[in-house]
């Protein structure tokens, strides 16, 4: 699987703001979300950590996440999704710092059809971007070559690190 699908299966994992746990051997029944009263409910031994509220819109193939499409910028980034470059040029992304109720969060980038501008995502203050085990420079950026269908998702894994995943499209991490 590539990394992009990997890191789009993972957006729809981590955009529920739900982790659960078993916590012992018990069985039990199933889990359940009412999204009118904004309960899970689990199964005896489980445990439910809830960070933000969960999504207000569940389809038949799981969480919808947000999809910005932004044709100018800069672009503060804001919320767990996709974002696309549909500017006529360049456009560059500012990620959110990282409190600790943000780490796992997740942002994917990506040019728009026939759209060919360099993609930059910029991190924030006292924060690095991993690429392939190597961090760039504190507040560094990310950057794509400008081709069409340049891609990379990024995942907020402490307070001063995002892990990035560059799908398609050459990447260089300043």
């Amino acid at each position: 699987m590539n990394r992009l699908a990997c890191a789009a299966l993972l957006s729809v994992v981590l955009a529920t703001t739900v982790s659960a746990q078993k916590s012992s051997s018990q069985s039990g029944g199933p889990w359940s979300y009412n999204p009118a009263s904004n309960v899970v409910s689990a199964p005896a031994g489980s445990r439910v950590t809830v960070g933000t509220p969960l999504p207000t819109t569940i389809g038949n193939a799981g969480v919808l996440v947000p999809v910005v499409v932004s044709t100018s910028g800069p672009v503060t980034v804001a919320a767990t999704g996709f974002y696309v470059n549909n500017a006529s040029g360049a456009l560059t992304y500012r990620l959110p710092t990282v409190a600790s109720g943000l780490v796992g969060m997740q942002f994917c980038f990506r040019n728009a059809t026939a759209r060919t501008g360099a993609i930059t995502i910029t991190a924030p203050a006292l924060t690095y971007l991993d690429v392939n085990g190597t961090n760039g420079s504190v507040a560094g950026t990310l950057v794509s070559g400008g081709a069409a269908g340049d891609s990379a998702c990024v995942v907020a894994i402490s307070t001063t690190e995002y892990l990035a995943y560059p799908g398609n499209g050459s990447w260089t991490n300043n």
